[in-house]
């Protein structure tokens, strides 16, 4: 194939994936940091959660799987373009150092390393968590995965691609969901009631536990809420958001470090923005499938 079909292939797939986004292939940005042009093979323009989300996309043939000194160009090419997201798409692999890299960069951008055969599944699985008869559609966050058998507790749970249930979760970065059914007797059955309930349960556990309310972008298009609660010596924070459908209330836990804790935020708004409601011809416990 050549370089430039293959580029053209991954501007495809992008826009049959993002109809909505401005998408732009082959483009030069000038740096903000360098002041030169910088080419960009695809350039992704898109509206996440109510904010300008800028993601650039390497499509090169290279002649030898991606390294650590590759991805941690791109990182630069990133910030110097403004680019919060990014993905290396490679034709021949890359090294696990890589990918760890991209991965656990402390800042506020999102990388991924994948092959052309991860690519064509980079969105998937997509998630159905259910309930009885109740269900929802789940994409996985931009570089996460949705596990349904890694926490038997909770129906799945979400954390970065390339890891295990135990690596994200020793990593203090990983979320998990749950349903809330309306017609059970007194439980909470609107937005407010399940976030005033949990913040109870929050204070009982420890009284000095800061927690706050943060605004719903319009992009979720439902009854929703979102809070964040900070405990005392914890090493995490915990982003809750919920999300109400006509049976029932549906919310994500995303526990995070605070120095990462705007770009897990970005991943909770966009899984609420995403999330549809589905319903199920026989009832079953709670699980989630995966397609």
């Amino acid at each position: 194939m050549h370089w430039r079909d293959y580029e053209k292939a991954v501007f495809d797939e992008f826009t049959l994936r993002y109809p909505t986004s401005k998408i732009r292939w082959n483009v030069n940005l000038q740096g903000v940091l360098s002041g030169v042009d910088r080419q960009i093979d695809i350039l992704v323009d898109a509206t996440v959660g109510g904010t300008q989300v800028r993601t650039i996309i390497d499509a090169k043939m290279y002649g030898k799987p991606i390294d650590v000194k590759h991805v941690e160009e791109f990182l630069g090419l990133m910030k110097d373009v403004d680019a919060v997201r990014g993905m290396m798409v490679t034709t021949v692999g890359y090294s696990k150092a890589a990918l760890a890299r991209a991965h656990r960069d402390k800042s506020d951008l999102e990388l991924d390393v994948m092959s052309v055969a991860e690519f064509k599944e980079f969105q998937a699985p997509i998630g159905i968590p259910f309930s009885g008869p109740n269900a929802v559609f789940l994409p996985a966050p931009f570089g996460w995965i949705v596990d349904n058998a890694s926490a038997k507790q909770f129906p799945a749970v979400l954390y970065q691609r390339g890891l295990t249930f135990h690596q994200a979760a020793k990593s203090l970065e990983w979320a998990y969901y749950q349903f809330w059914r309306k017609d059970v007797v007194g439980t909470p059955a609107t937005v407010e009631a399940l976030i005033e309930k949990q913040n109870m349960d929050l204070r009982d556990e420890n009284v000095n536990t800061q927690i706050e309310r943060l605004a719903v972008p319009e992009t979720v298009g439902r009854s929703a809420g979102i809070r964040l609660a900070r405990r005392p010596h914890h090493p995490t924070w915990e982003y809750t958001g919920v999300v109400e459908f006509e049976e029932f209330l549906f919310f994500i836990v995303m526990f995070t470090p605070q120095v990462v804790a705007n770009r897990n935020l970005r991943k909770l708004i966009e899984a609420m923005s995403w999330v549809t409601p589905g319903k199920l011809k026989a009832p079953r416990a709670n699980n989630t499938c995966l397609i």
